[in-house]
C-alpha cells in the first residue's frame, strides 16, 4: 500500500509530462464549460431581446393602426363620408392581422394569449359597430332637424367609444410592460456580456499562472535532480562519495540507483585492484629485486670469466629484469595516481632547477646519441611555481626520454616555458600545425593565466589522428613502438599534471617551405596554474 502511495506521489517522468499537459487541459475544459454556459445564456437573452423588440414593434404598429382607425371613424361620424368608414374598417382589420403576428410571437406566454383574445374580441366588436353604423352625409344647408338626428346617431357610438377606450388603455399598459421587460433584458444582456469578458480575462490569467506554476514545479523537480546526477557523474570516475539518493520512482531515480550501484562495484573493483597491485609489489618485485642483486654480484665477481656469449646473455637478463622492475614501479605509480591516494608535496619550486635535474638524469642517454639538451627556462624570467618538484621532475624525465628516443643523432632538444592563456579545447585537441622555433599558434583564452612548459624535439612527430591518444595507457605511436617502452610514461605524466590541476597536450612542429608543409619535430607540453 505504501509503495503504491509513493508511486502516486512520485510518478515517472512520462506521467509528469502527461500531467503537465492534462491538468491545464482539464482546467481549460472546465473553464470552457463555464464560458459556454454563459455564452448560451447570452444567446438566449439575445433571442429574447429580438422577440421582445419584434413584439414591441408589433404592439406599436397595432396601437398606431388602432389610433388611425379611431381618427377615421371620428371623421366619418362628423362628415358622414363612406370613405372614412372604409378606411377605419381597414385599419381595424390591419390591427387584427398584427395581433395575429403577436399571437405567433407569444405562443408560450399564457398572459399574452389572454390579452390578445380580449383585444381581438374588443376589436371584432368595434369592427361590427363600424360596419353597421350609417351616418348621413352632412351638407352645408343641413336643417336643424337633420343636425339633431346626426347627434342622436353619434350617441349610438357610445358603446364603440367605451370599447375603444378600454382597448387603448390595454394597449398602453401592454406596451409599457413590454418596454420595461425589454429594458430589463437589455440590462441583463449587458451584465452577462460583462460577466463573459470578466470570465475570459480571469480564465486567461489563471491559465497562464497555472501553466507557469506547473512548468516551474516540473522543471525544478527535473533539473534539481539532474544537477545531482551530473555531479555524481563527475564524482564517479574519481571515486569520490556520491550525493544522497535523489528518491522518487521515475527514470532519474532509477538512473541514480544504478549509479550508486556502479559506484559500489567500482569501489570494490578498485579495492581489488589495489590489493592486486600490493600483491604484485610483494610477490613479483621482491624476487625480481633479489634476482637483480644476484645478477649484479655475478657480473661483478665472475663476469670476466664468462665467454662472450655468456656475457651477452647475462647482460640481456640484467636488462630484462630491470625493465620488469621498472614496469612494476610504473604500474604501482599509475595505480596510486588513478586512485587518488598519492599525496603531493606542493611547494614553491624553481622550475629551471627541476628541469635541469631531469636533464642530468637523462644526460647519459643524450650523450650516447650526441643529442644536445637545452634548458631555456632560465631565460624566461619565471621563478617560483607551486608544484611537487619530484613529480614534475618525473614528467620532465619522461618527456625528455621520449624525445631522445625519437630524435636523430646530433639533434637538439629544447625545454621552454611561457605564460599563456589556454582553453579546454587546446588541452583536448592538440594543434598539429604549430610553427617551428618555439612560436605558438594563437589560442582563445579562458581569462586565466597558465605557465606552459614544453619539450621540443626534432623527431618524426606523430600521425594526424594520434595526438589525442598519446596520453592513453599502453598506447604508443608507430615511431614510439620502434623505440621501445611500456606505453605508460605519458599516461603517468598526464595523471601527475592533472593531480596538480593542470593540463597536458602534444602537437607537431610544422615548417612551411615554398608553400609545402613538413613535420620537423614534436612539442609535448604541460600547463600549470600560476
Amino acid at each position: 500500500m505504501l509503495s503504491k502511495i509513493r508511486e502516486l506521489t512520485k510518478p515517472k517522468i512520462i506521467y509528469k509530462g502527461l500531467g503537465l499537459i492534462l491538468i491545464p487541459a482539464v482546467f481549460n475544459a472546465f473553464w470552457l464549460i463555464l464560458l459556454k454556459d454563459s455564452s448560451d445564456r447570452a444567446f438566449g437573452l439575445t433571442q429574447r431581446m429580438k422577440t421582445q423588440s419584434a413584439l414591441l414593434q408589433c404592439l406599436h404598429q397595432s396601437y398606431l393602426q388602432f389610433g388611425i382607425g379611431m381618427t377615421d371613424l371620428t371623421s366619418y361620424a362628423l362628415a358622414g363620408r363612406p370613405r372614412f368608414r372604409t378606411q377605419a374598417e381597414n385599419h381595424f382589420r390591419q390591427t387584427l392581422v398584427i395581433l395575429d403576428q403577436i399571437d405567433q410571437l407569444t405562443a408560450g406566454d399564457a398572459t399574452m394569449q389572454d390579452w390578445i383574445k380580449q383585444a381581438k374580441a374588443s376589436l371584432t366588436e368595434e369592427l361590427d359597430i363600424v360596419i353597421k353604423v350609417q351616418v348621413p352625409r352632412m351638407h352645408d344647408d343641413m336643417s336643424d332637424s337633420h343636425f339633431y338626428e346626426l347627434v342622436a346617431r353619434m350617441r349610438n357610438l357610445d358603446r364603440f367609444h367605451q370599447i375603444a377606450g378600454h382597448v387603448r388603455d390595454n394597449f398602453i399598459e401592454m406596451i409599457d410592460q413590454k418596454q420595461k421587460l425589454t429594458d430589463t433584458l437589455r440590462e441583463d444582456e449587458f451584465a452577462l456580456q460583462a460577466r463573459l469578458k470578466h470570465l475570459a480575462d480571469i480564465g486567461i490569467a489563471l491559465n497562464m499562472l497555472f501553466a507557469i506554476v506547473l512548468a516551474v514545479v516540473f522543471i525544478r523537480d527535473i533539473t534539481g535532480r539532474l544537477d545531482v546526477l551530473v555531479d555524481n557523474t563527475r564524482r564517479l570516475p574519481r571515486l569520490q562519495p556520491l550525493n544522497e539518493p535523489i528518491g522518487g520512482n521515475d527514470e532519474l531515480s532509477s538512473l541514480d540507483a544504478t549509479m550508486h550501484a556502479a559506484f559500489d562495484q567500482l569501489k570494490e573493483a578498485t579495492e581489488y585492484r589495489k590489493s592486486l597491485m600490493e600483491m604484485m609489489a610483494h610477490d613479483l618485485r621482491t624476487p625480481l629485486a633479489a634476482c637483480q642483486i644476484s645478477i649484479e654480484m655475478l657480473d661483478t665477481i665472475d663476469g670476466a670469466k664468462l665467454s662472450p656469449m655468456g656475457q651477452k646473455q647475462l647482460h640481456s637478463i640484467k636488462v630484462n629484469v630491470s625493465r620488469q622492475l621498472n614496469l612494476i614501479k610504473e604500474l604501482l605509480l599509475l595505480e596510486s595516481l588513478e586512485s587518488g591516494t598519492m599525496e603531493l608535496d606542493v611547494q614553491m619550486a624553481d622550475l629551471a632547477k627541476v628541469a635541469q635535474n631531469a636533464i642530468d638524469t637523462v644526460q647519459a642517454l643524450a650523450t650516447a646519441k650526441d643529442i644536445s639538451l637545452v634548458n631555456a627556462i632560465t631565460a624566461s624570467g619565471i621563478e617560483g611555481v607551486p608544484c611537487d618538484p619530484e613529480r614534475i621532475s618525473q614528467v620532465f624525465t619522461n618527456y625528455l626520454s621520449n624525445a631522445i628516443k625519437l630524435s636523430p643523432r646530433n639533434a637538439t632538444i629544447k625545454i621552454r616555458a611561457r605564460l599563456e592563456q589556454i582553453s579546454q579545447d587546446d588541452a583536448d585537441e592538440p594543434d598539429d600545425t604549430a610553427d617551428d622555433a618555439g612560436e605558438n599558434t594563437e589560442r582563445d583564452g579562458d581569462g586565466r593565466e597558465w605557465l606552459v612548459v614544453s619539450v621540443e624535439d626534432e623527431g618524426p612527430g606523430f600521425g594526424h589522428n594520434e595526438g589525442a591518444r598519446l596520453f592513453q595507457k599502453f598506447y604508443q605511436a608507430k615511431e614510439g613502438k620502434k623505440a621501445g617502452g611500456t606505453g605508460l610514461g605519458l599516461a603517468i605524466c598526464k595523471l601527475i599534471v592533472e593531480s596538480h590541476g593542470g593540463r597536458v597536450g602534444a602537437e607537431n612542429i610544422v615548417r612551411h617551405d615554398m608553400g609545402a608543409k613538413s613535420v620537423v619535430g614534436a612539442r609535448f607540453w604541460f600547463a600549470l596554474k600560476i
